[in-house]
């Protein structure tokens, strides 16, 4: 089956049967993937997995801990998951991680993974020559894989979904506040961002753009929920802030406000946050997917993203503002294990003049409104994702000369 043929069909109940005397039992799957974290591959491991059990897949969970560092508190962990703790005779090991995470199984092996850049480590060329199939979900990702040397047929793209019900236009907005003390509801054009403080991200990027395009005085404010996930992130984060300032001649005390946000948040809390926006804005250097901005477009948010990546699968002048890129060579200063897998390979860097130029038309209203992101986002949902990704599993299975 090729990807194309996947990332078009419709959702369906995933009920598989194996023919055995007298009775049908349920597909049954193995899932390891990190799900007690904050971050967004926590958030889609979480979704799937609530999907696929939702359809009827009998599943047994396994925890990647040292995914991240950053788990969610306590408080906001899901019993939901506890569930899954007992073992099965699993048709197919899913994974959700890097390729070097995957461990041997005895179960056919399909790891849903990504990687945002134009090239993968070579490493991962040969361990996922060994995986029975290989799930992206975007199709810049699964050229990538192509490109660096596993075989097509393995590589498929089975998008990530969004719960279009929960996020939603209408919400009550979460009460945000300015420096100043005035309300996110006073100014007239509110921009969001909730990304990793991390050099992909780029959030220093958009600190430039939004430094050099507005002033104090606008009736804009810039809406900022990052995340500081490793050692001395924050710090070195503000140093560069203090860096930027120097060297633009320009405090961002002198820019439109800025708030940020440093709570963190139940998912169900989340649509209340894009509700407090007008616009969603990122200058990403390169995605494997940005949940948030289908979360954001969903919500019926005015979005503004780089020309590039997994953006150009779900976006398009229509419905939202696109940035101008040029590529550059991925680099990551503060990372050293994580800018090995990058070395060689190459990212996107956004136009940071055009997109100063976009924010400044928004806030002058200067430049025309895009449609609504919602109904062409709302066709991706977790429901698709699981039926895709289980069909996959199917098919592994079957070449394996399973049931």
């Amino acid at each position: 089956m090729q990807s194309a043929d996947l990332k078009f069909c419709q959702p369906r109940r995933l009920m598989l049967f194996c023919t055995l005397p007298g009775r049908h039992v349920l597909v049954a799957l193995e899932i390891t993937g990190s799900y007690k974290g904050m971050t967004g591959h926590d958030h889609h491991t979480r979704s799937i997995v609530r999907a696929l059990h939702a359809a009827g897949v009998e599943i047994k969970l396994n925890d990647l801990p040292q995914w991240s560092p950053a788990k969610l508190p306590t408080s906001l962990q899901d019993s939901f998951f506890d569930q899954f703790d007992r073992p099965i005779a699993a048709a197919a090991h899913v994974y959700f991680c890097m390729p070097h995470q995957v461990t041997p199984s005895s179960a056919p092996v399909v790891n849903y993974t990504m990687f945002e850049a134009d090239r993968i480590p070579r490493l991962w060329v040969e361990l996922g020559k060994k995986h029975d199939a290989i799930v992206v979900p975007a199709n810049s990702c699964r050229q990538a894989w192509i490109d660096s040397g596993v075989p097509s047929e393995k590589v498929h793209v089975v998008p990530l979904g969004v719960d279009s019900s929960l996020f939603t236009p209408g919400v009550a907005p979460i009460e945000i506040c300015s420096a100043d003390g005035r309300a996110a509801s006073q100014f007239r054009v509110r921009f969001l961002n909730c990304s990793d403080a991390i050099e992909r991200k780029n959030l220093l990027g958009l600190l430039q753009a939004w430094l050099l395009a507005t002033n104090a005085d606008d009736d804009a404010l810039l809406i900022l929920k990052p995340g500081f996930y490793s050692p001395g992130a924050r710090s070195r984060f503000w140093m560069r802030i203090n860096e930027l300032e120097r060297t633009a001649g320009k405090n961002l005390s002198d820019a439109a406000p800025i708030t940020w946000i440093g709570e963190t948040y139940a998912p169900q809390d989340m649509p209340a946050l894009y509700a407090s926006a007008t616009h969603y804005i990122s200058a990403s250097r390169g995605e494997g997917f940005d949940l948030a901005m289908v979360e954001a477009g969903v919500s019926g948010l005015q979005l503004i993203a780089p020309r590039h990546s997994a953006y150009l699968d779900y976006l398009n002048e229509d419905i939202a503002h696109l940035i101008p890129v040029r590529t550059v060579d991925a680099h990551l200063p503060d990372d050293a294990a994580t800018g090995e897998l990058f070395a060689g390979a190459h990212w996107w860097e956004p136009d940071l003049e055009q997109l100063g130029k976009t924010i400044r038309a928004v806030i002058d209203c200067t430049i025309q409104a895009r449609n609504s992101a919602r109904g062409a986002l709302s066709q991706l949902s977790w429901p698709r994702t699981a039926s895709q990704l289980e069909r996959l599993c199917r098919q592994a299975r079957r070449q394996e000369g399973g049931s």
